[in-house]
């Protein structure tokens, strides 16, 4: 299948400590977005393997859909370990509503797949168990075991792609919502663009990945390029690259401050594409949330050590918690 391969770096997942020296199943985590498809596998030895990417193709229909994604699963590295084995667990990362109890998807608006018809075929085609989680709930499990949210009893972790999501904790505990928690992409934020969802003036058309590549496409008739490119342009003194960068993060901070005032928010991590943005997200962000709250906290706000791999190191550990 056609992809790339990168390395997942230097990453430890110090919950892999619980199972070392013991017994565990190679897993496999797959993180399916609007735009790309990314997998990885952890061996019964706890390394993991490469992470592979590949671009997706949201106009296929299920039955395609299920083959993509059998096809991409069979190409990462260590699926087909020596002796033979292979993952017993795969473990599938969706954006949507996802109510991972039920392990039903209720509906995506970034993808087209909107039932889980498709996960019994894929299991079957593997002969692997399959299970679905949220993308950001489980980018939120890897702050909460391993990374900047552990030990945090009122959190945030926010992923900004292609989307825009958060998984909470309060008062140390995950809020599910029925998988309806979290879907702070959809708070109003005074836009007068239509998002995917169907409403006006949702965060996701103002600070998404596409809505800063297409807002900087406006203003100066350049499309295609990355979020992240439009920022360093802003940087650089690009007047237009400036103006959306600004209205992104000022739009984003008002969806925190809605989310902090009411949840009394200690910590906010970020993850995602835009994540990669690194200080040039943190710094306007950090001051544009100063300058909204008045007596509510100040959250610490940090991006993720995994940037955009917190939801597969998050799935890896939700398969590693299911199996013990």
């Amino acid at each position: 299948m056609p992809g790339n391969k990168s390395e997942v770096g230097a990453i430890k997942l110090s919950a892999l400590d619980t199972w070392r020296g013991a017994y565990h199943p190679d897993i496999a985590a797959i993180d399916i977005g609007a735009t790309n498809i990314r997998g990885v596998v952890l061996s019964k030895e706890g390394k993991l393997s490469q992470v592979a990417r590949s671009p997706i193709d949201s106009g296929v229909d299920s039955a395609d859909f299920v083959k993509l994604v059998a096809d991409f699963a069979q190409y990462l590295e260590h699926w087909n370990s020596p002796g033979g084995h292979q993952p017993s667990l795969l473990v599938v990362a969706l954006p949507g509503i996802v109510d991972e109890k039920r392990q039903e998807l209720i509906g995506s608006a970034n993808l087209p797949w909107s039932d889980l018809n498709w996960v019994p075929k894929l299991s079957q085609l593997l002969m692997v168990q399959v299970r679905i989680t949220h993308d950001v709930r489980a980018a939120l499990r890897a702050e909460v075991e391993t990374g900047f949210l552990n030990g945090c009893s009122q959190g945030i972790a926010v992923s900004i792609g292609t989307g825009i999501g958060a998984g909470i904790v309060t008062d140390g505990r995950v809020l599910f919502g029925e998988g309806y928690a979290g879907e702070i992409g959809h708070i109003n934020v005074g836009s007068d663009r239509e998002c995917s969802c169907g409403a006006i003036g949702c965060l996701e058309t103002v600070s998404s990945g596409p809505a800063i590549s297409a807002r900087y496409a406006e203003g100066t008739g350049k499309a295609g390029l990355e979020a992240t490119e439009i920022a360093k342009r802003a940087d650089a003194g690009d007047c237009v690259a400036s103006e959306v960068w600004k209205q992104a993060t000022d739009a984003l901070a008002l969806g925190l401050q809605a989310s902090c005032s009411v949840l009394g928010t200690e910590r906010v991590v970020l993850s995602g594409g835009l994540a990669l943005a690194g200080q040039r997200l943190l710094e306007p962000l950090t001051q544009a949330l100063e300058r909204s709250l008045s007596f509510h906290k100040v959250p610490e706000i940090r991006i993720s050590k995994y940037g955009d791999l917190a939801t597969l190191h998050g799935a890896i550990l939700e398969g590693l918690l299911l199996n013990q």
